[in-house]
């Protein structure tokens, strides 16, 4: 389902979604010449106190963007991986 469906009247919040993905690809075509890497990672909806008080009940919690955190980090992993926005969505089991 595209974003706008999802999140109806959320347009400054899309722009700015957009970007962030913008900005990373482009510092990590700056970056690259110096051996930076720049990659974003795009959570969607986080059970939150914020999300919840306004009236969305995300599935994805926190802690479930810590192993993408941790393979970025991880150079041996994600030496390749530079200007690409990770998206994390989970659903309920």
């Amino acid at each position: 389902m595209p974003a706008a469906r999802r999140f109806a009247a959320f347009s400054a919040y899309a722009a700015s979604k957009h970007a962030v993905v913008g900005l990373t690809e482009a510092l990590a075509l700056e970056g690259k010449p110096h051996g930076i890497r720049v990659n974003a990672i795009a959570p969607g909806a986080v059970r939150w106190p914020m999300s919840t008080a306004i009236g969305l009940s995300p599935q994805t919690m926190p802690e479930a963007i810590v192993p993408t955190v941790e393979f970025l980090f991880d150079r041996a992993c994600s030496a390749a991986l530079t200007g690409t926005t990770v998206e994390i969505h989970c659903n309920a089991e």
